[in-house]
């Protein structure tokens, strides 16, 4: 642009921010590490007022109580207060030494100079052993978990949490893709036409997957009079699925929205990074192309044998105080 080297300005600007930060007495400035923790803290009290994203998260902390994915990636009031300059600083060394490092450039760039250059700079790092720890499945309880929660709400937040057994490395892990949409991942799934629309049982109910984790959530805004109604029509779609009643257009429309949402990936630079940065992380390089196919050759009987393994782990019930 005007002969100005934006590439080179950019990397010069990420290498000052990486590598040398401001720094006061060996440390972090005092100043801005309070003045980051006060803006963490307001971003940790305000998502309890998005009712939904909090009993999502309350689920999972109930499901995995003792593990690290069972605590919010914005940490806890608590542990955020407890940081200092000086144990910032120390965990920011701590990141550089040890962490895995994935490095992803998406646009006209020379890749060979590029890589050279993210060499030369972590090569003035003492780089210690990768800390790159297996991620494990969802463990099965026996019975299932139930949590019930109060506040000062009208609509009832219900969430149900569910184990799959089938994780992001799993050969069936597109098979599971599938499975989710026609079970609540989008607009013409069970849930969303049978619990929503012909028996208007919730506001919306929809389900996701966690492929990392294994687990299959599922999240449906309610009137609390309507828990007990909800609850089990969720899982009498479940059931319907692990008896095979999974029409042909079920079938064809959950592969057709997965088959669009890879076609939109090369819509933008960001996309593209987020689809390789997934495949990275699940252990397979796949085109566009490959995904799809994959997709389409997933079968009701795959989708019908990866229900009967479903099976719910932990239910938590959000509801207004006058209602419990």
């Amino acid at each position: 642009l005007d002969g100005m080297a934006i590439t080179e300005r950019a990397l010069d600007l990420m290498t000052d921010i990486l590598f040398s930060p401001v720094k006061e007495n060996g440390a972090f400035f005092a100043e801005y590490v309070e003045s980051e923790k006060e803006k963490l803290i307001d971003d940790i009290l305000s998502k309890v007022n998005d009712k939904y994203l909090y009993a999502r998260q309350r689920l999972v902390e109930e499901m995995f109580v003792g593990e690290a994915y069972g605590i919010s990636e914005l940490g806890t009031v608590e542990s955020v207060s407890a940081v200092t300059p000086e144990s910032l600083y120390d965990a920011y060394l701590a990141v550089l030494k040890s962490a895995r490092v994935e490095i992803f450039a998406v646009g006209e760039f020379d890749f060979v100079a590029l890589e050279e250059r993210f060499r030369a700079l972590f090569a003035k790092i003492e780089r210690q052993d990768v800390f790159c720890p297996e991620t494990s499945l969802a463990a099965r309880r026996e019975d299932v978990k139930t949590v019930y929660e109060t506040q000062n709400i009208a609509q009832g937040k219900l969430m149900l949490g569910f184990t799959t057994g089938i994780s992001a490395e799993h050969a069936d892990r597109h098979a599971m893709q599938v499975l989710n949409m026609v079970f609540g991942g989008g607009a013409t799934s069970k849930l969303f036409c049978n619990v929503r629309e012909k028996m208007s049982l919730c506001y919306y109910c929809a389900s996701a997957e966690v492929a990392q984790k294994g687990t299959l959530l599922v999240g449906a805004g309610i009137e609390p009079e309507n828990e007990k109604n909800a609850t089990e029509a969720i899982l009498y779609q479940l059931d319907e699925m692990k008896k095979g009643n999974i029409s042909d257009g079920e079938l064809s429309d959950a592969k057709l929205a997965l088959m669009d949402s890879v076609n939109r990936i090369a819509d933008s630079t960001g996309a593209i990074l987020n689809w390789h940065f997934s495949s990275v992380m699940n252990g397979e390089l796949l085109t566009p192309e490959e995904k799809k196919e994959k997709i389409a050759s997933v079968t009701r009987e795959d989708v019908v044998r990866l229900a009967e393994n479903i099976r719910l782990d932990t239910y938590y019930f959000l509801s207004g105080k006058e209602k419990a």
